[in-house]
């Protein structure tokens, strides 16, 4: 098999599983590229045809991997901080093609980038959009949003259990967030489903004060050092280092620019946990 054959049925491969994707909504759905791939190399496999299934590689790429790492790139960004910047590349992503799901993040983004200028109007009313709505991808926007917003008494009534979770971590209540995590453990999740796992991870171990896996934690999700500061303050305030997790809250906001960052570096600093009493079944869980 020659390099073009090879490419063109890996485009094959890869926009066969997003049309199959994009119906459930699990993906960035564009499925007029996924099945435009699929004709044209299919029909240069059958003929022979290296133009077509070099054409076949180009569709897959601009419209199947292109807008997936342009998307990745603005959850990033929307992870770091930087709503603003995620919402203008969201904006420019759907100016070429329109998704509902990519719409709410878009959405969420801008309300928050507004709500840190001042003006929380936008969140207030995309709050009330997403509540009235029964759409399932509108309800982990929300939660998103309630998380984000640090409305913790909401948020540990949430259906996602990973904001729940979070909720009553941040609430003192950390036996108790440890232990709503645990099911999703116990339960033998897919690869994927471990991946997913990490952040909901993330505020049990940090407010349990096991700074060694917050460490190993906020490095395999790659976040930035004032994030990965952030968490391993809250980790040494719970492990009774609140000194030393003062003095690195004030080393990560002189380091960053961002309006949201600072927010949250105030927050985590007003309300530093203190050493919390685990549950056996909280311990087990960590362990």
């Amino acid at each position: 098999m020659n390099p073009a054959e090879y490419l063109s049925m890996l485009a094959m491969i890869i926009a066969l599983s997003v049309a199959v994707a994009s119906g459930r909504q699990r993906t960035l759905a564009w499925p007029e590229a996924a099945w435009a791939t699929l004709i044209v190399g299919g029909a240069g496999l059958y003929l022979k045809q290296t133009q077509l299934m070099a054409l076949s590689v180009s569709i897959a790429g601009v419209g199947l991997l292109l807008p997936a790492i342009v998307f990745n790139v603005a959850r990033r960004w929307a992870g770091q901080g930087h709503f603003a910047k995620a919402a203008r590349l969201g904006r420019v992503l759907a100016a070429v093609r329109r998704d509902r799901q990519m719409d709410r993040w878009v959405t969420l983004w801008q309300a928050l980038a507004d709500q840190f200028a001042g003006d929380p109007s936008g969140v207030d009313r995309l709050r009330r959009r997403l509540a009235a709505s029964t759409d399932a991808s509108a309800m982990v926007v929300l939660d998103v949003l309630t998380v984000l917003t640090r409305d913790w008494d909401k948020a540990r009534y949430s259906p996602a259990l990973d904001a729940q979770s979070r909720a009553l971590c941040e609430l003192g209540e950390v036996s108790l967030g440890v232990e709503t995590v645990g099911p999703l453990l116990m339960a033998r999740p897919s690869m994927r489903g471990l991946r997913g796992l990490r952040g909901a991870m993330l505020a049990p171990l940090a407010f349990s004060g096991r700074l060694a896996a917050v460490d190993a934690l906020t490095r395999l999700m790659r976040l930035r050092p004032v994030m990965r500061d952030i968490w391993r303050a809250t980790a040494l305030a719970a492990a009774d280092q609140p000194g030393d997790a003062r003095a690195l809250l004030d080393a990560a906001e002189r380091r960053s620019s961002a309006p949201a960052v600072h927010v949250a570096i105030t927050e985590r600093r007003a309300h530093l946990p203190s050493p919390p009493t685990l549950s056996a079944a909280a311990e087990d869980i960590l362990k």
